[in-house]
């Protein structure tokens, strides 16, 4: 169907495409606490998030999943914080 030159699709056909862009926002030589409350929920604020690094050679990113809410998210990072986080432990509280 077409409507005013533009094609509408049926449901099936549409995909789900994020919307923003999360950062992370700590230095490299930040306290641990400052790295750790980078990645903490965004829907719980809790500090108890399982995360695991995936890079790259041209980008980085930290997968995060929450244990006290269950929210997943997609945090990228710097070159600089990649390295920082593979240097960091897993601490969840």
């Amino acid at each position: 169907m077409s409507v005013g030159g533009l094609i509408l699709l049926p449901a099936r056909h549409v995909q789900v495409v994020p919307t923003t862009c999360e950062l992370a926002a700590f230095r490299g030589d930040d306290a641990p606490a400052l790295v750790d409350a980078s990645l903490s929920c965004t829907m719980c604020l809790s500090g108890a998030v399982e995360w695991s690094l995936v890079a790259d050679v041209w980008e980085a990113e930290v997968e995060c999943r929450c244990h006290s809410c269950g929210y997943g998210r997609t945090v990228w990072v710097t070159g600089e914080q990649a390295l920082r986080l593979a240097l960091h432990p897993h601490a969840v509280q």
